[in-house]
């Protein structure tokens, strides 16, 4: 697909260069990936790995799910994104118009993400992104009965939700251990 010099400029160099091109691997993830695909999973594998800008992907993802091509569904306090089944199969078929490269990377950090997710499942984290460009993050430890604690903060931007999640989840007692410490004094 030729270069969209609109688009392109405010995406990284190796990245998609079309949002026709963004269209196609929302949809190629949102069918291909083994586990369901999550809204921080697609996030991670498309903007993680540059190859689009937060304005591009969320404009483009909301037109698929507006036009019923990518439903969106709440799982878990999460967002759980799948193709619909009128697309599923025009979407793999569609996907060889990506450059190799971009297909192989998007995928392999969604199941990437994905997997660390469900290794995860004690430490849960969850963004939902708000109208304003910020976040709602949801800090999770332990389920069900054996739920410690579960904190929703605001984060104001994408990097801040990232921060946040790196260091919750190399170690969440310490976070419940001061919650709990400045709570009890």
């Amino acid at each position: 697909m030729p270069p969209d010099a609109f688009f392109t400029e405010n995406t990284p160099p190796g990245g998609v260069v079309s949002r026709e091109e963004l269209r196609l691997l929302l949809l190629f993830l949102s069918g291909a990936t083994a586990l369901p695909l999550t809204f921080e999973a697609a996030v991670q594998a498309v903007i993680g790995e540059g190859i689009a800008n937060w304005f591009e992907f969320t404009g483009t993802l909301r037109s698929l799910i507006g036009e019923g091509k990518i439903e969106a569904a709440g799982c878990g306090g999460g967002i759980q994104l799948t193709v619909s089944p009128a697309m599923k199969d025009v979407c793999l078929r569609e996907s060889v118009h990506l450059p190799e490269r971009i297909r192989s990377k998007a995928l392999f950090a969604a199941e990437r993400y994905l997997e660390q997710e469900m290794q995860d499942a004690d430490r849960y984290f969850t963004m939902l992104p708000l109208p304003d460009g910020g976040f709602y993050v949801t800090l999770r430890q332990g389920e069900g009965a054996d739920m410690l604690m579960r904190i929703t903060l605001y984060c104001a931007d994408y990097d801040q939700t990232v921060r946040l999640r790196e260091k919750f989840l190399a170690d969440p007692e310490a976070l419940f251990g001061q919650v709990l410490n400045y709570l009890d004094s």
